[in-house]
């Protein structure tokens, strides 16, 4: 858990019984220290327990304990599986313990096909973004579409290329057109992109397509992907 707020650190200070500790949280809190405080917590995303074992003398009672720290935010998680291959059963992009438990729920998506068989699908997913692309292909296949294109990225293809054997297969049995781009495992000097920026670069891959092929100016290309947005043709499941 981070540490974000300064309400944080006043009650913290306030419990603070070392004289430099409570100095040095009342900089923090001070319009002055406003820049010092983000630097020391959010820079080097600082967590909760990290700050706690530097203001060691703050004593906290049991009735501040939800005070001083917010309940955890449940995570959410895309499902990677078609329900109708997979009958009650849901799979995730995420690793357990032998021996771990959870508490879970489910929220319902937002990802529409389309009812057209004829209607071409393309599926962009990096690394575990490939989660709600597995459950989109597995539906396709199982309904006998074959017109789908997965793009996937990640670093190695020997490291992190998930599900690549099923990928492999499905192109193999011409169901699925397969494309794949891994990082590390090419040429040094080759641009990169992040995941936290690839929202924003398939977007633009999208318009230049459509400015390119569909012989549309940057305005008319630019308004075409807003309205495929808007019709549901372009949709995107992204976490940050």
């Amino acid at each position: 858990m981070l540490c974000h707020a300064a309400f944080f650190f006043q009650l913290l200070r306030y419990f603070a019984t070392d004289e430099l500790e409570r100095e040095k949280l009342d900089e923090f809190v001070s319009i002055e220290g406003a820049d010092e405080m983000y630097d020391y917590c959010q820079r080097v995303r600082r967590t909760t327990w990290e700050v706690l074992s530097e203001f060691r003398s703050a004593r906290i009672p049991g009735e501040y304990v939800f005070d001083l720290f917010p309940p955890l935010r449940p995570r959410e998680f895309s499902i990677a599986s078609s329900i109708e291959f997979h009958p009650r059963e849901i799979l995730c992009c995420y690793r357990l313990q032998l021996g771990d438990t959870l508490r879970i729920g489910l929220r319902k998506g937002f990802i529409s096909l389309p009812t057209n068989s004829n209607t071409p699908v393309v599926c962009v997913g990096p690394g575990t973004g490939i989660a709600p692309m597995r459950a989109v292909i597995e539906q396709r296949i199982h309904k006998g579409h074959t017109n789908t294109t997965l793009y996937f990225g990640c670093r190695s293809a020997h490291k992190d290329q998930h599900y690549h054997t099923e990928w492999e297969s499905h192109a193999e049995e011409r169901k699925l057109r397969y494309r794949v781009a891994c990082s590390r495992d090419g040429p040094e000097g080759v641009k990169r992109i992040s995941s936290n920026k690839m929202p924003t670069a398939v977007r633009e891959a999208v318009r230049g397509a459509v400015e390119r092929f569909g012989g549309k100016s940057n305005a008319e290309a630019v308004e075409y992907v807003a309205a495929m947005e808007r019709e549901g043709r372009l949709i995107e499941e992204c976490w940050s």
